[in-house]
């Protein structure tokens, strides 16, 4: 009996490839696109602890306001919100609450004791006014950029 023989006429090489299934439309298009958001996200959190930790009061908002942008954009890009400005506004309330609870575990919530808190340059009480700021400017910008919509006449409160 010789091995070689079979029923096929012609041998198969390595360089033969079985025909692949029908490509779909996403195949088609090229490759996947990848998302900047997540640099954005970890360049948001280093600006704000460098901020926060040093008492750099404009690096801690400006890092904290593009952490809480870039979280909300992220999740916008990806489905979970049809528009990024609610999740932007109330990322804005958490950190004025988070902001006021650091400050009020360092003094209590007079006015008195927390401007002289302010005047002794009490690092938490700084750094709790830092985040209490971002919080604000992340909910009033939310909100300013919500209520001026898409720019159609027949816009209500889009958010």
């Amino acid at each position: 009996m010789d091995e070689t023989t079979s029923d096929d006429p012609s041998p198969r090489t390595w360089d033969d490839e079985p025909e692949s299934p029908a490509r779909t439309s996403a195949e088609e298009e090229g490759p996947t696109r990848t998302s900047v958001w997540p640099l954005v996200v970890a360049m948001g959190l280093t600006v704000s602890e460098v901020g926060v930790f040093m008492g750099v009061y404009p690096l801690a908002v400006g890092g904290l306001v593009l952490f809480v942008a870039s979280v909300a954009g992220i999740t916008h890009e990806a489905g979970y919100t049809g528009r990024p400005w609610r999740l932007a506004g109330a990322l804005g309330v958490v950190l004025v609450a988070v902001g006021v609870w650091m400050v009020s575990t360092q003094v209590p919530l007079a006015v008195d004791p927390v401007v002289a808190a302010v005047g002794g340059a009490d690092g938490i009480v700084l750094r709790g006014f830092s985040v209490v700021g971002a919080g604000l400017v992340a909910a009033v910008g939310a909100a300013v950029v919500s209520a001026m919509g898409d720019g159609d006449v027949d816009d209500g409160f889009p958010a």
